[in-house]
């Protein structure tokens, strides 16, 4: 799991570095948006963050649960798993409803301009 948090900040500063040349290339060329853009990319790179986030704690407890910490590292680690699931189907319902939105306005400017 630790491998997995380190990947994720890994991954979010990769977004964060992208993030900054997609600013600085849109907005020097004509392609409206640039900005709305670059912020997607620093959105995207806050999750990364979040999720490492979440699961770096998790790693912590369950270490502390292997090193004999108890019924006090049992429950943070089961907290800290519990509040990392959580994030993710929440983001996981908004994901699939921004899909169902994305789609309907695709069939009514589809049918619109037919």
């Amino acid at each position: 799991m630790r491998f997995l948090a380190i990947l994720g900040y890994i991954f979010g500063a990769l977004q964060v570095v992208a993030a900054i040349a997609m600013a600085f290339t849109l907005s020097s060329s004509e392609v409206p948006g640039g900005p709305l853009i670059a912020l997607i990319y620093l959105a995207a790179a806050w999750m990364y963050y979040v999720f490492a986030s979440r699961l770096s704690k998790s790693a912590t407890a369950i270490e502390e649960i292997r090193q004999g910490g108890g019924a006090e590292a049992i429950t943070q680690a089961i907290h800290h798993q519990s509040s990392f699931w959580r994030l993710m189907g929440i983001i996981s319902l908004v994901g699939l409803l921004v899909m169902v939105v994305i789609v309907l306005i695709a069939i009514v400017v589809a049918a619109s301009s037919s």
